[in-house]
C-alpha cells in the first residue's frame, strides 16, 4: 500500500512553507545548564523563528494526534515529536484541546495555500491538486482532519465546522439556482473530492498523481454539468 507521503509527482507536489527551513542555526547547551543537570539528549535542537516554531509544533501534533488518537496522545508526547520541550509547546498553545483544534485548521491553511498556487498556474483542476498535494505533504494532517477528527466527539462539530467552510467556498461553483440544491451539490462535491484524494493516497500510485487528478477532475466537472441540465428535458429524452 502506497504512504501517502512518498514518491509525490514533482507537477503536483507541495513546496515548503516559507519559514520552515530558512535563518535556521544550531541551538548549543550553555555550560550552566550542562552544570546543574545531566544533558537529556545528545539531539541539538534547532532555534526557529516564532512562527516557524509554532508550525512546526503544528506538524507534529498532527503526526502525534493521527498516530495515537487525542485522548492518547500527552503534550510531552507532542514535545518529542516536535523536537521541543513541553514548556516550548505550552508557550505557544493553551493545552491540548488547543492544540488540536489548531492542528485541524492549520491543514485547512495548507490547502488554502496549495489551492492559491493552482490557480496561479491555471491549470485544471485546482481544488484536486491541491487537496491532494497536501495529502503527499503533509499525510497525517490530511488524515487527522479527514478520517479521526470527526470521531473524536470531543472535536466532531469542531471538524464539522471546518467542513462547513469549505462547502461555503464551494457554493458559487455549483450550476443550480435553488438554494437548497446548490447547498446540496456543494456538500456533494466536496464529499466527492475528499474520498477520491483518500482513496487514492491510500491505493493510488503517486507517480501516476497528475494523472489521477486529470481523470477525477473531468469526473467532478461532468456531475457538475450533468446537475445544471434540465431534469424535465432529460426525462423526455430518455
Amino acid at each position: 500500500m502506497p504512504v501517502w507521503g512518498e514518491g509525490a509527482c514533482q507537477a503536483c507536489a507541495l513546496p515548503p512553507l516559507e519559514g520552515y527551513t530558512n535563518g535556521c542555526i544550531l541551538l548549543g547547551i550553555q555550560a550552566r545548564q550542562a552544570r546543574s543537570m545531566p544533558p537529556m539528549s545528545s539531539t541539538v535542537r534547532q532555534l526557529l523563528p516564532r512562527d516557524a516554531r509554532r508550525k512546526s509544533i503544528l506538524e507534529a501534533a498532527a503526526r502525534a494526534f493521527a498516530r495515537s488518537g487525542y485522548a492518547a496522545t500527552s503534550m510531552q508526547e507532542v514535545a518529542a515529536e516536535a523536537g521541543v520541550t513541553k514548556l516550548i509547546v505550552y508557550r505557544h498553545f493553551e493545552g491540548k484541546a488547543d492544540l488540536y483544534r489548531r492542528a485541524l485548521g492549520r491543514t485547512l491553511e495548507l490547502m488554502a495555500v496549495a489551492l492559491e498556487r493552482e490557480m496561479e498556474q491555471s491549470r485544471s483542476g485546482a481544488a484536486v491538486r491541491s487537496v491532494l498535494s497536501v495529502g503527499r505533504s503533509h499525510p497525517e494532517a490530511l488524515r487527522l482532519l479527514f478520517v479521526h477528527a470527526l470521531r473524536e466527539p470531543e472535536f466532531a462539530d469542531f471538524a464539522a465546522e471546518l467542513r462547513d467552510r469549505v462547502v461555503d467556498l464551494w457554493m458559487p461553483r455549483i450550476p443550480l439556482t435553488d438554494d437548497t440544491l446548490r447547498r446540496w451539490g456543494a456538500e456533494v462535491a466536496v464529499d466527492h473530492v475528499w474520498t477520491a484524494v483518500r482513496v487514492w493516497l491510500d491505493r493510488g500510485d503517486p507517480a501516476r498523481d497528475c494523472e489521477w487528478a486529470e481523470r477525477c477532475s473531468a469526473g467532478l466537472y461532468a456531475m457538475l454539468r450533468a446537475w445544471a441540465q434540465n431534469p424535465e428535458a432529460s426525462t423526455q429524452r430518455a
